[in-house]
């Protein structure tokens, strides 16, 4: 296992929040995501090379996996199964949340992670899962090459979209910070600058 020297840091600034339990919570839902690829693969006698951890996330490392060794569904299936376990484990921590003297706020933060993990895996952009699964889902019809092509494309606008979607956040919180209301001060004009993107992003 391969961990990023920032993640120690990361998980010290859990610790001086006084979160470090939510922490080995996420980086066990990161590293059950990573096994279960892993786990998927070994089923095709792909083998794991090697799991690497950082602050923003996993990535399972298999062999024979250069180029495209391996068939659409091989693709398909190997990157459905680390969305799919978190929905597994998701599903059983609501479980035990419902169960009489188990409900903890640290059991609501395992469910979370699991979700929000599985969600944004499926976004249809690589490397994430959902964009592997995309493009297996294409191969066939254009080919590894325009299919790949197809799916950076793709990955291109989600990735702006969130950049946007987060300077958006950030900018509204900053004029909500500075003026209370937003529209009462020297932040107006900023704070209306950001309405038309947050009608659009209030709209979907």
């Amino acid at each position: 296992m391969s961990i990023s020297l920032f993640l120690p840091l990361f998980g010290f600034l859990f610790w001086l929040n006084g979160m470090l339990a939510e922490f080995f919570v996420m980086f066990g839902v990161v590293v059950f995501h990573e096994l279960s690829h892993a786990a998927v693969a070994a089923g095709f006698g792909i083998k794991l090379k090697e799991i690497e951890l950082n602050p923003m996330g996993g990535q399972a490392k298999l062999e024979g996996l250069e180029g495209y060794s391996f068939k659409p569904e091989m693709e398909a299936a190997v990157a459905m199964a680390g969305p799919m376990s978190n929905l597994v484990f998701a599903a059983l921590g609501y479980m035990v949340s419902s169960t009489n003297g188990f409900h903890t706020p640290l059991i609501d933060f395992f469910i979370a992670s699991n979700v929000i993990l599985a969600g944004f895996n499926m976004l249809p952009a690589l490397p994430l899962d959902g964009g592997r699964i995309l493009r297996s889902l294409l191969v066939d019809r254009l080919g590894f090459t325009r299919a790949t092509n197809v799916v950076i494309r793709a990955s291109k606008i989600i990735g702006l979209a969130m950049i946007i979607g987060g300077a958006d956040a950030i900018a509204l919180a900053i004029a909500t910070r500075c003026c209370s209301p937003p529209e009462s001060c020297a932040g107006k004009l900023f704070f209306l600058s950001l309405k038309p993107t947050l009608s659009m992003t209030s709209l979907e």
